[in-house]
Formats: C-alpha cells, sequence, structure tokens
C-alpha cells in the first residue's frame, strides 16, 4: 500500500514537474534570452571585426560557433514544441467545444420533445375531464349544485356513485364467478 502510494504520488510529482519545466523552457522570456544568446553567439563566431576591437574575444570563436548551433537547434526545438503544444490545446478545446455544441443541440431536442409530450398530456387531461364531466352529467358527481369550473382551472371531483351500483357489481361478479366454476 506504501508502495504505490508512493507510486501514485511520484507520478503526479513527476507530472506536475514535467508541466512545469515545459511550461517555464517555452515561455517568451527564456525563448527570448536563448534568441540574444544565439545572436551573441553568432557574432563572436562570425563576425571577425568584434575579435579585431576586442582580443580576449577571438579565443572564444569556435567556442562560440558550437553555442551558436547549440542555442539555434535549443530554440528551433521548444518553439516547434510551444507550436505543437498550442495546437494539441487548440484540438483539445475544439472537441471540447463540439462536445458543448452537442450537449445544447440535445437539451434543445430534449426540450422540443418535452413540450411535445406536455402539449399531448393536456390533450389527454382535457379528454379526460371531458369524459368526467359527461360521467358527472350522467351519474352524478354528489357536487352538481357547484358552478362548473371553466376550462383553465382543474378539479379534481369526487364522484361518488349512484345508490345501488356496489350491490349490482358484487352481484355481477358473484355470477362470473358462479358461471367460471361450474
Amino acid at each position: 500500500m506504501i508502495t504505490r502510494f508512493a507510486s501514485d504520488v511520484g507520478r503526479l510529482f513527476g507530472a506536475i514537474t514535467a508541466d512545469a519545466f515545459w511550461s517555464v523552457a517555452t515561455s517568451a522570456p527564456v525563448l527570448v534570452a536563448i534568441g540574444v544568446l544565439a545572436a551573441a553567439a553568432f557574432a563572436v563566431a562570425r563576425v571577425p571585426m568584434l575579435g579585431r576591437l576586442l582580443p580576449p574575444l577571438g579565443e572564444f570563436q569556435a567556442l562560440a560557433a558550437a553555442v551558436q548551433l547549440i542555442a539555434v537547434a535549443a530554440l528551433i526545438f521548444l518553439i516547434g514544441f510551444r507550436t505543437a503544444d498550442q495546437r494539441a490545446e487548440l484540438r483539445r478545446l475544439g472537441d471540447e467545444l463540439a462536445f458543448k455544441a452537442m450537449q445544447l443541440k440535445n437539451a434543445s431536442a430534449t426540450a422540443a420533445d418535452a413540450e411535445r409530450l406536455r402539449r399531448d398530456a393536456e390533450a389527454t387531461a382535457r379528454q379526460a375531464k371531458g369524459k368526467l364531466d359527461e360521467y358527472c352529467a350522467k351519474f352524478g358527481c354528489g357536487d352538481d349544485h357547484k358552478p362548473p369550473a371553466s376550462p383553465a382551472v382543474r378539479i379534481v371531483r369526487r364522484c361518488d356513485p349512484p345508490a345501488g351500483y356496489f350491490d349490482w357489481l358484487h352481484q355481477l361478479q358473484r355470477r362470473r364467478s358462479a358461471a367460471g366454476r361450474g
């Protein structure tokens, strides 16, 4: 368990330090410093007049040529790395933007479906209310003395069955059960 914890911490620390290193190495001040170093090394290695004006620099012309090549190579590599990193970041952001656009599209489609379902449910509720009103008109609902409600108001009414309804239902069930046994 301790080994796994140490391994996880090591990976996390390694990822953080690698990210920090590459963000510092490809930052503008570092790239400018490497560019200035390459320009200075170029001037010392390739401009012979500097060697005549400042004789101590003449001794470092061969070293300056090597530093110039290394600095230019490092500069090209770091600029390439920075460009590739920015492209990867742009690709990731593009994918994220496409995902968000897909989510918005799905949400709008879901909202349209929800609106359609709401209208269907309201139509079904109006039909059920109409059937309830027909039933109440035909059999009575126990609150017939109340004035009818407006169509915009939803009222749940108590519908008491007419007298003798339960006896009739029990007789009907007894007949069916007696017919099934026989």
